[in-house]
């Protein structure tokens, strides 16, 4: 609070020093730095020159550095938590840990300003600290020539911490005084200088830097109207009147308007202290009065604002429209009276006032119906139009044009054929790509276009088997039994219903049916040892590579018999389904004792056991 009663004081101290009268009104800042805002948290740098400061993209930047933030929260214990002084919450700003030593921290150009004009420099600001004790910024403004000569100045003093964590726009501050450039002087560098030493403080946030044209206060109005906005109706007129506080010897003015309250433009030729309005059309319209000192009017760096002044037109709106409607249907016009023949016609609407709101100009033509007549075909199951039974029909659709086609329509359904066959094939071919025995239902295609549903008993002859391979042992024999056909060729030349396999190898058959189709099958015999021929009694499982395991002749080909073999008091203590790897003396992964083990073998082939012992030697 301390600081914006300072900043009063300054602007009352300026109005104190003679040329407070052309500091009533601001025009467009000159130099206008926001700052920009975006939905990141960091802006881009500055441009090289404008600042002896190192950027970063931190929110909590050192000593020595700024960065270009949209908020910034929980630094070093004692920073605010902050947003820019508007309080967009995208709006960026510089955030600024001041240099040790005293820097300038802001420096720009400005050119084309005219002598003897009256300037605003001004920025917003915030020390950082929201605890006491640290070192306070304090921020110099400078206008200075090119060469260096200083021709204002202004100090801020110290700018005192603001209690709390959580900153709010008001807490923001706004520094600047006013300027007067002396004759012959169209360009001044502007600078924010900090006073203060960095280290413990002296830390603070910038926004909102402007060098605006000042002038006298200026207000514009419609006599006999209170407030800044009027409404003109029927085609009328109204006049601006302004009233401009005294400042320069020779008042210029410049009128501009604007559609949308931002963007204003001049209005050529309004160059008077009064402006009788005439917008285009109806609508919404902005007016200002820019004045400058006589030979700036329309100099932009030289010229200040009024209020600005909202006039909202409503001027009659015409319209010339060409419609068209179909034939028998009515065309509404705005006022509510209906017309269905085709012509020209004028409609009006009124305001309130009595005045013309809206006219509306329409030529009015009529669009034809269109018949048409179809014949149709479509099969039992199908729809046409909507339509599924044979019959003739009239239907109201709607025409390319938009209005209503009267369709007569003949619609022919034509009904599904069903069948029913019995097909032989032989192994191999297809009927209608089905090549295994069964029954099968295919919609085909009839010569009315429409589904031909057809049943098919397929038989598939001859199909023959083997059976898969089969394994026997040696000394026996298997008996290959095709079934029953006509003809057999076996691979030796054979032609007998059945074959005899009494030695491993490859074995086929090809046979022939009734219907003289042939097929194939082929099968591959093993014949394997099944019998031990050589039983083993002891054998030395000590690890020295010989005679270690319990090796038994003509077992290990035979996959179907089983093994046990028992200590002395029966308990197993190993056991086998096949042979395929010798017993090595051990139960569970351990040796067992030396010692007299009893053994049984089945070998599954509908004889006895075979039974003894075998002794463990170690």
């Amino acid at each position: 609070m301390v600081n914006k009663i300072y900043v009063l004081l300054l602007f009352m101290l300026l109005a104190a020093t003679g040329y407070s009268q052309c500091t009533g009104s601001l025009g467009t800042p000159i130099i206008d730095e926001t700052f920009g805002s975006g939905t990141g948290q960091f802006g881009p740098a500055l441009p090289a020159g404008v600042t002896n400061m190192t950027y970063i993209a931190n929110p909590c930047p050192e000593d020595g550095y700024y960065s270009i933030v949209n908020y910034t929260t929980g630094c070093y214990g004692d920073w605010h938590t902050l947003t820019d002084h508007t309080g967009d919450p995208n709006g960026y700003f510089m955030l600024i840990n001041a240099s040790y030593q005293p820097s300038d921290f802001f420096v720009q150009t400005v050119n084309g300003l005219c002598d003897g004009t009256t300037y605003q420099f001004a920025a917003w600001m915030i020390n950082m600290w929201d605890i006491p004790g640290g070192i306070n910024p304090d921020i110099t403004f400078t206008i200075e020539k090119t060469d260096g000569t200083v021709l204002k100045s202004f100090d801020t003093g110290q700018i005192n911490y603001v209690a709390g964590t959580a900153a709010t726009p008001s807490d923001w501050s706004q520094f600047g005084f006013y300027f007067t450039t002396p004759a012959g002087v169209s360009t001044v560098v502007i600078r924010m200088h900090n006073n203060a030493p960095g280290g413990n403080g002296n830390d603070l946030g910038l926004d909102d830097i402007t060098f605006s044209p000042a002038g006298p206060q200026t207000n514009i109005a419609v006599p006999g109207i209170t407030g800044n906005n009027a409404s003109i109706f029927c085609a009328n007129k109204a006049t601006l009147t302004s009233t401009v506080a005294s400042c320069y010897v020779n008042n210029g003015y410049q009128w501009q308007m604007s559609t949308d309250g931002i963007n204003f433009s001049d209005i050529a030729g309004a160059n008077g202290s009064s402006y009788t309005i005439a917008p285009p059309s109806h609508g919404t319209y902005y007016y200002r009065l820019d004045v400058a000192d006589g030979d700036n009017t329309g100099n932009a760096s030289c010229s200040a604002h009024s209020n600005v002044y909202t006039v909202v037109y409503s001027a009659p709106a015409v319209y010339n429209l060409n419609a068209s409607i179909c034939t028998g249907t009515a065309y509404t016009l705005p006022s509510g009276k209906k017309i269905n023949a085709a012509g020209a016609y004028s409609d009006t609407l009124r305001t309130v006032q009595g005045c013309d709101s809206v006219i509306t100009n329409i030529n009015l033509s009529l669009r034809p119906l269109a018949y048409t007549s179809l014949k149709a075909a479509i099969c039992q199951g199908q729809s046409y139009m909507g339509h599924t039974i044979t019959g003739v029909y009239t239907d109201t659709l709607t025409a390319v044009n938009a209005c209503d086609s009267i369709v007569t329509l003949t619609l022919t359904v034509n009904p599904l054929s069903y069948a029913t066959v019995n097909i032989s094939i032989c192994n191999g071919d297809n009927y209608l790509k089905h090549t295994k025995t069964g029954t099968y239902v295919d919609t085909l295609t009839a010569a009315n276009g429409c589904d031909s549903i057809l049943t098919v008993n397929l038989t598939v002859n001859p199909y023959v088997t083997l059976g898969g391979g089969k394994t026997f042992c040696y000394g026996d024999s298997v008996i290959l039994n095709p079934g029953p056909f006509n003809a057999y060729l076996w691979q030796d030349g054979s032609t007998t219903p059945t074959y005899k396999v009494k030695n491993g190898g490859i074995y086929w058959v090809k046979v022939t049916d009734a219907n003289g189709c042939m097929a194939a099958d082929t099968v591959v015999m093993n014949e394997i040892g099944c019998y031990p021929t050589k039983i083993p009694n002891a054998f030395t499982p000590n690890g020295d590579g010989i005679n270690d395991t319990w090796d038994i002749e003509g077992l290990q080909g035979n996959p179907y018999c089983t093994i046990a073999i028992y200590n002395r008091w029966g308990q197993r203590v190993f056991s086998s389904v096949g042979y395929p790897k010798p017993w090595d003396g051990k139960y569970n992964g351990k040796q067992l004792a030396a010692g007299v083990y009893y053994y049984i073998i089945d070998l599954n082939n509908g004889g006895p056991n075979i039974a003894g012992y075998v002794t463990i030697i170690r």
